[in-house]
């Protein structure tokens, strides 16, 4: 029969969290020391040709072995161990304490009560091991501790060199014994933690290895209390502090956050994400911003520039780079707002971000070839600064406008005034509206969440559109018009010449689209009729520009032959045409070229006559149905066909 294995013995699972801390220690000790360390469960386990350590030893539970245990008594001067314990074990555990003066205590603690002769045979090799530390490493301590020597103040500093886990602890957290052991910044702050903690210590806080580097950091990870975090900064600072001891603080802060967030597991990445990256972007974490405003009472902020490089100095310590200085002013206020220059814009800035107003931006035009400067705060409060010339500037302004960010505009002496005038009223407009539109002479820059195009402005409203529009000039502000109440379709068209050939007419329903469309002025009147026949029973107006009337004598004479046409329309824009009995287009088994030589066939030789569309017939209607959708196809049927008559009568007058 197989033989059964037995259980194993559980082992404390802080074991290997104060195991892990005694690689912390050996690199702060000297190598004799270090190997004298090393070498401790040999020294308490093992039998050697030396007086002193020829008897029997004490022993060492769960006592390793170790091939290189013969090379570290060659490095203290020890013959190598010419036998173990055969009896029962007397040592528990070795633990390392540090002290305040840079010195270690090595506790040995025992396996229960011992008997006199047993207690005898311990320390008879405790003395003889610390002859030997005398010797080589005056700055370890070694003797035998009682388990109530062990309290949580101890255990939060201490390391096993040797053995099993410590005895149990008792007592309560001194916080005055642990800072009086204290040797760095990083005790101190322990203390502060375990002070602070409504839950159990060892559970809260010693799994994340406060000695390590990432002590500080996995303390931000697990506590979040802001008026606490302003305790810490005096406890851990109790002296003044230099810039470049804050900036270094700063950096093994930032880097050890980091780490320690990548170890955890994604689901808890994921939740505590939002917590963890606020204040990372940042040079200097948010608990030590109390320190930063310490140091600059002593050491104000200087900016100076070296080979191409902005740098924000305290003192010889740099602070932040950038490559240029609006740049480098607004990491600066992202990191203190007391850090804002003198200048209405960036002390504007500043109190914005102060006041956490996120989703804002401001605007400085300036004047001559300066570029502009545009400053916007988003959701995370850090400002974010460019130079843009006047057209990058529009198009950006009209770019967060669409995305819902609030807009301030400062002006400068001699600055571009129809400029400032377009960014206020962009600043004023609402952005109730998917899309914003904003007008630059002959071209419209259209947004959409954020999204700019800058696109002619026929072909950005040759069908119909809805979004907030700003024009360029009066005449053509009086064409937009808020949307009325009524319930009953409504259409708004308003008409002022282009050129001297063309006349613009600007189409407006009741939901706000709007439509464009260039008209020839000898053409108006019947267009207007014909605008005003298609979409019947709609409400048509028309209000015409008086500058129209200086060309009425263009007007076409009322005996030039008219083609009316019939369409069929099914969405989106399969168009099929219907004259004479004949069908045109898509769907049909004529093509387009066929339908325009039906028409100019029906006018005299040298006559350019008009095509016209009597009536619009929908397949399938779009989902938002407009009565300017039914204007948009009767452009798109006349601009086809136009062209189409256009080649054909250059072929006829070259034939």
């Amino acid at each position: 029969m197989r033989e059964q294995r037995q259980p194993k013995v559980p082992v404390d699972p802080m074991l290997s969290v104060w195991r892990r801390r005694t690689s912390t220690y050996l690199h702060a000790v000297d190598p004799q020391a270090r190997a004298i360390l090393r070498l401790l469960p040999v020294l308490l386990g093992g039998r050697f040709r030396r007086p002193g350590l020829d008897r029997e030893p004490p022993g060492l539970l769960r006592m390793p072995r170790r091939r290189r245990w013969g090379r570290l008594c060659e490095r203290v001067e020890l013959p190598p161990p010419v036998s173990f314990s055969t009896s029962a074990p007397l040592v528990q555990s070795v633990v390392i304490v540090p002290r305040a003066d840079h010195t270690h205590d090595v506790l040995v603690f025992t396996v229960g009560t011992l008997s006199a002769s047993d207690t005898l045979r311990l320390t008879e090799r405790i003395a003889s091991i610390g002859i030997l530390l005398d010797r080589r490493a005056p700055k370890l301590c070694l003797r035998v501790a009682s388990p109530s020597e062990f309290t949580p103040a101890v255990a939060a500093l201490a390391a096993v060199v040797a053995g099993d886990a410590p005895p149990p602890i008792v007592g309560d957290f001194d916080v005055a014994d642990l800072i009086s052991r204290a040797t760095s910044a990083r005790t101190r702050y322990l203390a502060f933690l375990a002070s602070h903690t409504k839950t159990p210590y060892f559970q809260a806080f010693l799994p994340t290895h406060w000695l390590q580097d990432a002590s500080i950091d996995g303390a931000l990870a697990r506590w979040s209390g802001i008026d606490a975090a302003r305790e810490l900064v005096l406890i851990t600072a109790m002296g003044p502090i230099s810039p470049a001891q804050l900036i270094l603080t700063a950096d093994t802060v930032r880097r050890a956050r980091a780490r320690v967030f990548r170890k955890l597991p994604i689901g808890l990445r994921q939740v505590l994400r939002p917590k963890l990256s606020q204040g990372l972007e940042s040079r200097i974490p948010q608990v030590l911003r109390p320190l930063l405003l310490e140091v600059l009472k002593a050491h104000p902020m200087t900016e100076h520039k070296r080979d191409s490089v902005w740098e924000c100095r305290l003192g010889d310590a740099i602070l932040i780079r950038a490559k240029t200085l609006d740049q480098l002013r607004a990491r600066a206020i992202c990191e203190s707002t007391t850090l804002a220059v003198e200048g209405s814009e960036w002390r504007r800035v500043s109190t914005l971000v102060a006041q956490g107003a996120s989703n804002r931006a401001v605007v400085l035009v300036q004047p001559g070839f300066v570029k502009h400067l545009l400053v916007t705060i988003g959701p995370s409060l850090k400002p974010r600064a460019q130079r843009l010339e006047t057209l990058q500037l529009t198009e950006h302004c009209l770019a967060i406008r669409s995305r819902g960010y609030s807009m301030e505009v400062m002006a400068t002496p001699g600055c571009d005034k129809p400029l400032v005038a377009r960014l206020s009223r962009l600043a004023a407009l609402s952005t109730e509206s998917h899309e914003m539109g904003l007008q630059v002479g002959d071209r419209l820059l259209l947004a959409t969440q954020g999204r700019t195009r800058n696109l002619p402005f026929a072909q950005a409203l040759s069908r119909p559109r809805r979004l907030r529009w700003l024009p360029e000039q009066a005449e053509w502000a009086a064409a937009f018009r808020q949307p009325s109440s009524s319930r009953f379709p409504s259409v708004q068209a308003t008409v002022w010449p282009k050129n001297d050939t063309f006349a613009t007419l600007l189409a407006v329903d009741q939901a706000g689209r709007m439509f464009h469309e260039a008209v020839p002025v000898e053409r108006l009147e019947l267009t207007l009729q014909e605008m005003r026949a298609l979409l019947s029973p709609t409400a048509f107006s028309a209000s015409v520009s008086p500058a129209i009337e200086q060309l009425a004598g263009r007007r076409v004479a009322d005996d030039v032959p008219t083609v009316m046409l019939d369409v069929e329309c099914d969405w989106p824009w399969r168009i099929t045409l219907s004259f004479e009995g004949e069908r045109f287009g898509q769907g049909a088994s004529l093509p387009w070229v066929a339908a325009a030589e039906t028409v100019l066939s029906r006018w005299p030789p040298g006559i350019d006559g008009r095509v016209g569309v009597r009536s619009i017939i929908w397949r399938r209607p779009p989902t938002d149905m407009s009565p300017l959708h039914l204007l948009s196809i009767r452009s798109r049927v006349l601009r086809r066909l136009q062209l189409q008559l256009g080649r054909l009568s250059r072929q006829l007058r070259a034939a």
